[in-house]
């Protein structure tokens, strides 16, 4: 076997002296202890994210307001749950300042502030859920498919509202076409015949349904596609998700049919889960939003071009088939003290899977801070 080249493996920057800096200049200009909570597009809210937050707050202790700067494109909702309530137990008054995307769990974790300061760029999302199942259906790559609660509801509504004009057959081809532009494929048992080919089960049971439409159930079609639980597990998703919105409004809102009212909004009103809702609109369904103090956004842009920096991907290539991937995908910071995750590991491309699998994983939690005069990074042990 040929012995693989040495080769100086890429590390991304360490910025502690300089996000300090400007954490320093934006401290006087917000209301109480200033943190940050910042992820990169291939980072996500998640459990191990509470953990690190603690380790700040402890040490600095209870505060009469905290102003957090939150970037993300989101994570799981129940992480946020759980950073609401660890704030809430070091603070009386929570303000968010969200001057980018502040997506999905990023805003379920702002509904847990008092106030929203949001600029001209910045945006909240939708809270809609979607998630991988272990038995969603795979994409042309052999990845699992993320499938929303909301896409599978407009599946069946568009099938219902088609009942009375379509011949059934046509609106199972419908769902046959709608499956095929999302790239979805379903795996036939070994000796049946393919998905649309001429003699395909699925097309012959929609024609012999006859003239009346009701007579064809839609689940019929889709579960030829998506698998029965994993129907059942958005269901219990996106209740998931509405009941995650009114626990985290009420750690502040006590009119509780607000509460219900802005759940109910983010869940189920926009056409997109990336919908931005921006200042304007945040203020139209009920939430606390502040117009962001300009002098505050420049640097908080500052801040954020600081954390991209040291959020760029180190991609190493070893050869077309192994690389070597080192980035920096989440950063939360106070004063003298900077927590991040650190992702290192090898990818090989198993071609005959067509699939990216990590190796040699050594991906950890580290501590950024200030001691005898320099800066350490020291590794953060969470299990």
């Amino acid at each position: 076997m040929a012995k693989r080249r040495r080769v100086r493996l890429k590390t991304p920057p360490l910025l502690f002296e300089k996000t300090q800096s400007v954490l320093r200049r934006i401290r006087p200009r917000v209301e109480g202890s200033f943190l940050t909570y910042w992820t990169s597009i291939s980072g996500s809210v998640c459990d191990n994210d509470v953990i690190a937050m603690h380790d700040i707050l402890r040490a600095r202790g209870e505060q009469d307001t905290i102003t957090l700067f939150l970037k993300s494109d989101g994570g799981s909702g129940m992480t946020s749950l759980r950073m609401v309530h660890l704030l809430r137990r070091y603070t009386k008054r929570l303000v968010v300042l969200a001057p980018l995307n502040c997506a999905s769990a990023a805003t379920m974790l702002a509904l847990g502030a008092d106030a929203i300061a949001m600029g001209p760029l910045s945006y909240l999302t939708a809270v809609d859920t979607s998630l991988e199942h272990d038995l969603s259906p795979l994409d042309h790559t052999n990845q699992l498919v993320a499938v929303s609660n909301d896409e599978v509801d407009r599946v069946i509504r568009l099938w219902k509202e088609a009942a009375g004009s379509p011949p059934p057959a046509r609106a199972a081809k419908s769902v046959r076409r709608l499956a095929k532009a999302l790239r979805l494929r379903r795996t036939p048992p070994s000796g049946t015949i393919p998905m649309g080919a001429p003699g395909d089960p699925s097309l012959k049971s929609a024609s012999e349904a006859g003239a009346d439409a009701d007579s064809v159930n839609p689940y019929q079609e889709l579960y030829k596609y998506l698998h029965p639980l994993v129907i059942g597990s958005l269901d219990r998703a996106s209740s998931l998700s509405l009941m995650l919105c009114r626990e985290i409004l009420g750690y502040h809102m006590k009119d509780t049919e607000k509460a219900e009212r802005i759940s109910r909004q983010l869940n189920s009103s926009y056409p997109a889960h990336q919908y931005p809702i921006t200042s304007r609109e945040a203020k139209r369904i009920g939430l606390n939003v502040l117009d962001l103090d300009p002098e505050v956004d420049l640097l908080l842009q500052e801040l954020n071009l600081l954390y991209s920096e040291m959020g760029q991907r180190a991609i190493t290539d070893y050869d077309e088939w192994n690389n070597h991937d080192n980035e920096i995908t989440n950063i939360l910071e106070g004063d003298a003290l900077q927590m991040f995750y650190q992702v290192e590991k090898d990818w090989h491309y198993r071609k005959e899977e067509r699939r990216w699998v990590p190796m040699n994983d050594v991906s950890a939690w580290y501590k950024s801070r200030r001691k005898a005069g320099r800066v350490i990074k020291t590794k953060f042990h969470i299990r």
